[in-house]
């Protein structure tokens, strides 16, 4: 009798151990479980040039890079010798151009990110790196452009994941100190801006739920700016 009461709790237990774990997957499934970590690595910026180069590169994180120049282009692309990263739908305005690129799984080494097919001046390209636990992928854009003094604006975008990375970018074709960038309602992680003021990159890590990134241009003038988003699952 003992020893058919001790194989029934055995049982009992083991089936409850195995409903417990189909519960764990389920909830992982449904978004219950724990995310991936995005985290800033490094990043390096070029005035006046079509290229940008990042030391020390670690195999498989995130690249992004950002160029923006005057002049509109609609056909650039962007490699590091070795791979071709992908572009992102240009965030353009009148007389100025935006934009990003990106390798979701990097080659590793000192990496020179080199623009082709560009042909304005006043160019302007930056390259992050970011490194990652989970599954990374591209998520969202959205890009605005207008003409004359005051608020830029990227149009609103809602992240896929609870982590994500967002990164905007503007440029001012008049040339006036882009300032209070944000993204979402809230000051960046980090800001870039050029030597010459006219254009800023800026970013932040954590989800966006319709949300946009701003910033305030004194000078009256054409402008264009854009705002991407990568997820972690």
């Amino acid at each position: 009798m003992k020893k058919t009461l001790l194989s029934f709790l055995i049982v009992l237990l083991c089936f409850s151990f195995a409903d417990a774990q189909i519960i764990s997957i389920a909830k992982k499934k449904a978004g219950g479980g724990t995310t991936g970590t995005i985290t800033y690595v490094q990043s390096n910026s070029s005035n006046g040039a079509d290229n940008v180069t990042l030391t020390g590169v670690t195999a498989g994180n995130l690249i992004v890079v950002v160029y923006l120049q005057t002049g509109v282009e609609t056909d650039l692309t962007c490699s590091d010798g070795t791979s071709s990263l992908t572009a992102v739908t240009p965030g353009n305005g009148t007389y100025v151009s935006v934009q990003f690129f990106y390798l979701l799984s990097a080659n590793g080494g000192d990496m020179t990110y080199t623009i082709a097919n560009e042909s304005g001046d006043g160019t302007y390209t930056a390259a992050y790196e970011f490194s990652y636990t989970g599954t990374i992928g591209y998520d969202t854009e959205n890009h605005n452009s207008g003409d004359g003094e005051g608020s830029i604006t990227t149009g609103n975008i809602t992240t896929g994941g609870d982590t994500a990375v967002v990164i905007a970018a503007a440029n001012s074709y008049a040339g006036g100190d882009i300032t209070s960038q944000q993204i979402a309602g809230s000051a960046p992680t980090a800001i870039i801006v050029s030597p010459v003021g006219n254009i800023s990159i800026w970013y932040r890590i954590g989800a966006v739920s319709n949300g946009q990134a701003t910033a305030t241009d004194p000078d009256a003038g054409y402008w264009g700016a854009q705002i991407v988003s990568f997820k972690v699952d």
